[in-house]
């Protein structure tokens, strides 16, 4: 992925870091800003039904939406 791809997606999905080493797939993008756009609450309800690894990105990507637009 070129530096403008990546750029790109953090904007779509307004974040402020690509979590990559916790398995971030840009394929799933769709799938990702789908949870994004969630309450927060309702996003913790996913998040507890996932695996460890799989709910640690999820965390991450909430992680770097709320670090999103912060200086």
């Amino acid at each position: 992925m070129t530096e403008a791809e990546e750029s790109e997606l953090k904007t779509r999905l307004r974040l402020k870091w690509i979590p990559w080493d916790e398995g971030f797939d840009p394929v799933r993008a769709d799938e990702y800003e789908r949870f994004l756009s969630l309450h927060v609450d309702e996003q913790t309800d996913i998040v507890r039904k996932m695996s460890a690894e799989e709910g640690a990105l999820y965390i991450y990507l909430s992680e770097s939406r709320i670090q999103y637009g912060k200086a």
